[in-house]
């Protein structure tokens, strides 16, 4: 059963822990037969979203959304600030970030969901990661300012009012201060793959956030697979890493539709055994391609991540 987008039904969990779901043969959420409706990729404002925790759980009770993962870059502030509404909007909250590394020399980003939130390791390792951002953000100011774009990291840090400065917050910038028409020019001209606001920066290895991220209790995704654009083969051997460094599941239905024709994500992930996330990495309501929620169901012979995440954490 597929939740349209318009029928905002909610499935309430209230009663059902996940553990449960995984051991009830009545809930098999491998089967289609499933009850869920989850979003296990999205943003606040605490690292690059525009939305406040509070109306982004709002949005996400709008929206029917009963299962939801906030996956802020190096940061669990989103999730300790949404708990209270997602609990009084019935809606479980699962503790989950997302990680940047380097394989291969490119950068890759790595969802942890179900994390222990009290780790130690976990701790230590979001702070140096935060550093790193932060760093990297004046990096990406000072690159730009040798174009004649000035004041601009100190336009995105108030644009970013958590502290977490990410390039969605330069393309802000750089659209309020009309050096472009929309932000798909300010990451087509300034901000994306090889151009000057690309900066690269020391991020950890693949296998170093994987392995934090099982360290904390949790279960790691290969993000968004299709956004780095890689030739069939590379791909695969990106999975082949990612699934030998221990990573358990894959974003593969990030949209309504499943893509019908032949599609490699899809390809991989069966051949390493990966089980499969739902994810929109919603950011912004502004992104009208891009909605939170109203996702695809997981085909069939996949598993869905959450039957691998036990008890939701707290």
């Amino acid at each position: 059963m597929i939740i349209n987008q318009k029928v905002l039904t909610t499935y309430v969990l209230n009663t059902t822990s996940i553990s449960e779901l995984n051991t009830n043969d009545s809930h098999d959420l491998s089967s289609g037969l499933n009850p869920l409706k989850p979003d296990l990729h999205c943003h606040t404002y605490c690292s690059d979203g525009d939305l406040s925790p509070q109306a982004l759980i709002e949005l996400a009770e709008q929206s029917g959304i009963d299962l939801l993962a906030i996956t802020d870059h190096d940061t669990l502030d989103g999730y300790f600030e949404a708990k209270p509404f997602a609990e009084s909007a019935a809606i479980q909250l699962v503790p989950a970030i997302e990680w940047s590394a380097v394989w291969g020399g490119m950068s890759v980003h790595v969802v942890g969901l179900n994390l222990d939130p009290n780790d130690s390791t976990l701790t230590e390792q979001l702070t140096n990661q935060r550093t790193a951002r932060i760093e990297r953000a004046r990096e990406i100011g000072r690159k730009l300012a040798k174009v004649g774009i000035e004041d601009a990291y100190s336009g995105a840090r108030n644009l970013a009012p958590m502290g977490q400065i990410g390039r969605p917050h330069f393309a802000r910038y750089l659209l309020e201060k009309g050096y472009v028409k929309n932000y798909q020019e300010a990451f087509k001209k300034y901000l994306g793959a090889g151009k000057l606001g690309d900066v690269k920066t020391s991020w950890p290895q693949l296998e170093e956030v994987v392995a934090w991220t099982r360290q904390a209790g949790g279960v790691a995704v290969l993000a968004h697979p299709k956004h780095y654009k890689l030739t069939r083969s590379k791909l695969g051997r990106l999975i082949e890493a990612f699934a030998e460094a221990g990573g358990e599941a894959i974003e593969l239905v990030t949209s309504p539709k499943m893509d019908s024709t032949d599609n490699p994500v899809k390809h991989f992930a069966q051949l390493y055994g990966l089980a499969v996330s739902v994810a929109s990495d919603f950011h912004t309501p502004q992104n009208g391609w891009q909605h939170l929620g109203g996702l695809a169901k997981v085909p069939e012979p996949f598993v869905p991540v959450w039957q691998m995440m036990g008890e939701i954490k707290k």
